[in-house]
């Protein structure tokens, strides 16, 4: 196999496992053709339909706009048409004006949803307009025809005039009007529809959605015994009083027919949040109906608050697992420490440093802090997240991971000459090094690598700052520069933190692949690399010349300084 050989002294070419490299660069040269046609690939114009097939596109600005103000009248009606059931009369105009322009906005979404593509269980959507009309007819249809029925007029159309009949028409309206509910369900189709295009804390939004959705349990409360307040519902219609409300007591002690819907409304929430809360009493009960619906409110409120502080103390726990990960690790370091013996005063010298067992235990904990702050404890669940995804989705997020720190880097900025053949060797190149580069913590003062130590990889500073023969390398630098060099064994110097710091690495053979490699070679990155080689060896060749100068005389602490 190859190695760089033009303006490059000391270089060998090898043939180490010659077939195993081709088959390497045959593998990667086919799935990263496809990541180098991404620069390339148009993305579809946000049109509202597809001509070639009347269908509705999804993505389009229109639908993101038509999805936005679904969800605004949606949340008004989990929360309007129980109050107007529960409270409100008949006739008000507004409200009439209001269902009329929910009934017309969720007809035309009928309409819609027979020409918008939905996903199939492979993630592709599916255009056909045929398919579409079953899947909706199969799935949706009818929950979505029984919201928007007109089921007052349908009733008042049927129902007879005697007084009882007209009675028993509203009790049956107020029920109906409470099928325009089923609209709440379209809301499950809206999220999975953005579920992919958003970033969510499902964590949160669990939190969020268990809150919202105990609010709303009790309103729906709240409004179902407004019901009962409702004038068909009494017992004697001369009575003057509704029945279970008359126990309410205190501030409201006697909930007239004549009283305000706020009033009526603050009467009922009060009694559904404590059924909720679960510390509330019984309210005195006329009625097989208003007992069994007590029974029924108590039994669907434990099941609710059950699941609410079941709920609640499972996110927490999410929410802050990483700390308790964190914690669990501190607290076996520090039985490991205690255990072994590490804390006590024994010193041990390195380097010709003495550290107590209290420093190495400080240097520990500091490192894993560092670490934990620089969310480097994560990487275990990331690179398995990563793990299980394509070859082709592990490369674009390693680019997306790593490019810019990559671009900072001088040996791999882009070339000077922008045409789209350097552009794409360049990603390309970019790619293949962020799918092999490897993360190192160290803690500050600590050494890298020691002057003995085997060239096996190029190390790039990402956080923090290293001292590295004289110069402190920070952001974007890299050292470690005879990795190149295929003729020298070792380092020939000293390299330390100066701070806590986070390392990539690039494995020796990994960057020989890719200089070797004719899909990512460019003239200009190779120019650069035979530079930093040569100045490589200038400074090990000077280094030489000071070891050799103080084998006659130079004092022992001058010539560890020019190696650091």
């Amino acid at each position: 196999m190859s190695r760089i050989s033009q303006g490059v002294p000391s270089i060998k070419s090898t043939s180490t496992d010659e077939r195993s490299a081709v088959l390497l660069r045959a593998h990667w040269s086919s799935h990263l053709k496809k990541l180098s046609r991404l620069s390339s690939i148009k993305m579809p114009s946000a049109k509202t339909f597809d001509k070639g097939s009347w269908t509705l596109n999804p993505t389009s600005d229109f639908m993101t706009l038509w999805d936005v103000l679904s969800c605004a009248l949606l949340i008004s009606v989990a929360l309007i048409t129980p109050y107007e059931v529960g409270f409100l009369s008949f006739g008000i105009n507004w409200l009439r004006i209001f269902n009329a322009f929910l009934t017309a906005f969720f007809t035309i979404d009928i309409i819609f949803q027979f020409h918008l593509p939905f996903l199939d269980t492979s993630g592709v959507y599916v255009k056909d307009l045929k398919d579409i009309r079953v899947h909706y007819l199969h799935t949706w249809f009818g929950i979505d025809l029984l919201s928007v029925l007109p089921s007052e007029q349908i009733i008042r159309l049927f129902n007879t005039t005697t007084s009882l009949q007209h009675l028993r028409g509203l009790r049956l309206i107020r029920v109906f009007r409470l099928m325009k509910l089923l609209r709440v369900l379209r809301g499950m189709r809206l999220f999975n529809r953005w579920e992919a295009r958003l970033s969510i804390n499902y964590t949160i939004f669990e939190l969020v959605m268990l809150v919202m959705g105990l609010m709303l349990f009790a309103h729906w409360m709240a409004c179902i015994f407004g019901v009962l307040m409702a004038s068909e519902l009494i017992i004697d219609v001369d009575d003057d009083i509704d029945r279970w409300a008359t126990a309410f007591g205190g501030w409201l002690p006697n909930v007239h027919r004549d009283s305000s819907a706020v009033d009526k409304y603050a009467a009922a929430l009060y009694w559904s949040m404590s059924m909720v809360m679960g510390f509330g009493s019984a309210p005195l009960l006329f009625g097989a109906d208003e007992v069994f619906l007590y029974i029924l409110g108590m039994v669907l409120c434990g099941v609710m608050n059950a699941y609410l502080i079941g709920g609640v103390v499972s996110m927490l726990e999410r929410i802050k697992e990483h700390t308790s990960e964190f914690h669990r690790t501190m607290d076996t370091l520090n039985s490991f420490l205690v255990d072994r013996r590490v804390m006590d005063d024994k010193c041990v010298v390195i380097d010709d440093k003495a550290f107590s067992g209290q420093d190495i235990c400080e240097k520990l904990r500091s490192y894993y802090i560092f670490k934990f702050k620089q969310g480097k404890m994560a990487e275990n669940w990331q690179e398995d997240i990563l793990r299980t995804c394509s070859q082709f989705m592990q490369s674009a997020v390693a680019y997306k991971m790593h490019a810019r720190t990559l671009g900072a880097v001088p040996l791999f900025r882009p070339p000077r000459e922008q045409n789209s053949e350097n552009l794409n060797k360049y990603q390309r190149f970019i790619t293949y090094i962020s799918m092999h580069l490897e993360t190192q913590v160290f803690s500050g003062h600590e050494v890298v690598f020691y002057e003995y130590d085997t060239c096996d990889c190029l190390y790039i500073v990402e956080k923090g700052s290293v001292f590295v023969k004289g110069r402190v390398c920070r952001y974007g630098d890299y050292f470690g520069e005879r990795v190149f060099d295929t003729a020298t064994s070792g380092r020939g110097h000293r390299v330390i933190t100066l701070t806590d710091s986070v390392l990539l690495t690039i494995n020796q053979q990994v960057l020989h692949e890719a200089m070797d490699s004719a899909q990512y070679r460019l003239p200009e990155l190779k120019a650069r690399i035979a530079s930093a080689v040569m100045q490589a060896v200038r400074v090990c060749s000077r280094a030489a010349r000071y070891t050799v100068h103080n084998q006659v005389g130079r004092p022992p602490h001058m010539t560890r300084a020019l190696f650091c």
